[in-house]
């Protein structure tokens, strides 16, 4: 297995990546970054959450953060925010390497 580590920090300092390239044309690509970079899409991941949830009391898109915690857990906000992260950040990384 080849193992091409390229750092992209002068690109963007937030954002590292790794490359692999495995056996059978296929290929590993590791992206990793910081916490505040990833802490950047809470009030998105927010706003997407808030659009689907129930909340008694609040119409949709309305409904407070500490509520929607307290109702579907803080896992549920992480995982929506991990998500935009993967999708944005992986077609950056996915750009540099083609």
């Amino acid at each position: 297995m080849k193992q091409l580590n390229y750092s992209r920090r002068k690109r963007n300092k937030f954002m590292k990546t790794k490359f692999e390239k495995l056996e059978n044309s296929e290929a590993k690509l590791i992206v990793s970054l910081e916490k505040d970079e990833f802490e950047k899409y809470h009030d998105k991941a927010l706003k997407t959450i808030q659009e689907v949830v129930v909340i008694d009391g609040f119409r949709k898109g309305n409904a407070p953060e500490n509520l929607i915690i307290e109702k579907y857990g803080e896992m549920m906000l992480l995982e929506e925010m991990a998500h935009l992260v993967i999708n944005i950040k992986y077609n950056i990384a996915n750009i540099m390497y083609h």
